[in-house]
C-alpha cells in the first residue's frame, strides 16, 4: 500500500474573498476528473488520490467571478490552489451584506 500512495498525489486549497473572508461552500470543480468538491467551513478543500498529470481547477461562489487555474500534480506530492475570489459585476452592493443560516432562521448581517 505504501507504493501507491507515493504514486498518487494530492490537491489542497482555499477559498477567501479579498477581504480574506472565509468562502464556506464554495465549489471546487476538478477537470479532467468531472468531480465536484466544496470548501469546509474553513474555506478549505482537499482532492487526494489523483494520478500525476494536469487538471483544470474552477472555484466558484454565489455572487463571485469564477476562478480557474491549471494545477501540475506530482506523484506523492500535494499541489496548491489559493483562490482569492472577486466580487461579480452587479453583486458589488450586495456584497455589503452576509447572509447566514443557524438553526434554520436567516439572518442578514452587515459585511466587514
Amino acid at each position: 500500500m505504501g507504493s501507491i500512495a507515493t504514486t498518487r498525489g494530492t490537491i489542497r486549497g482555499h477559498a477567501v474573498d479579498r477581504a480574506g473572508a472565509v468562502s464556506q461552500g464554495a465549489l471546487v470543480e476538478l477537470q479532467p476528473q468531472g468531480m465536484s468538491i466544496a470548501t469546509n467551513a474553513h474555506g478549505e478543500f482537499t482532492v487526494p488520490d489523483l494520478a500525476p498529470g494536469e487538471y483544470t481547477a474552477k472555484v466558484s461562489y454565489v455572487g463571485f467571478k469564477a476562478l480557474t487555474t491549471k494545477v501540475q500534480v506530482k506523484a506523492g506530492a500535494d499541489a496548491k490552489v489559493d483562490a482569492i475570489l472577486e466580487v461579480a459585476a452587479g453583486n458589488e452592493a450586495r456584497a455589503r451584506y452576509r447572509i447566514v443560516v443557524f438553526s434554520g432562521h436567516v439572518h442578514k448581517l452587515r459585511a466587514p
